[in-house]
């Protein structure tokens, strides 16, 4: 599953020449990024399924891509989020870039599905989506919306199979 993020770097130049001539000018319109919440559905459906079936590490490997999918997808929402705030110049920018680095060290860690880091990414997410209605991006608070769903979900799951690794029975297709 390839995921991206649609940055418009040409929004800041923009900005800036409006700044310049003193209009003003609101976030462009285009879709915050490319994160399929049906997609998310379908293939932790398809993992449980595989699992219901006996196939183990077919369902590992689709739980697997899954996981990864909403990880790298928090990450660069984050990121974005913490762009867009520094745009407009809000406060909390540096903050949210500073949470947004640190999500993403944390992820880049071997084994790093339980790190405490001082924030919820789902949270941020949240606020992230508030912030695109206050934009009237409602659309794209609805996509960031299931993609902080999503990422509870994926935390709770890492959750949920680490017990059953303690438990001494086999997480593998748990999704």
């Amino acid at each position: 599953m390839r995921l991206s993020l649609h940055l418009r770097l040409s929004f800041r130049g923009v900005l800036f020449a409006a700044l310049l001539t003193g209009c003003t000018v609101s976030p462009p319109a285009a879709p915050v990024q490319v994160w399929e919440p049906a997609r998310w559905k379908q293939t932790t459906l398809a993992a449980k399924q595989a699992l219901e079936r006996g196939e183990t590490a077919e369902a590992e490997r689709i739980c697997v891509a899954a996981l990864q999918s909403v990880s790298a997808s928090t990450v660069r929402t984050l990121d974005e989020y913490a762009s867009l705030l520094g745009t407009l110049k809000r406060a909390e920018a540096e903050g949210a870039r500073a949470r947004s680095d640190m999500l993403r060290e944390a992820r880049l860690r071997p084994g790093s599905s339980i790190v405490y880091l001082g924030f919820v990414p789902s949270g941020e997410l949240r606020a992230y989506a508030t912030l695109l209605r206050e934009l009237a991006r409602t659309a794209d608070a609805e996509v960031v919306t299931a993609l902080a769903d999503a990422e509870d979900h994926a935390r709770g799951i890492h959750l949920v199979r680490l017990q059953m690794q303690y438990q001494g029975r086999n997480p593998h297709g748990v999704c």
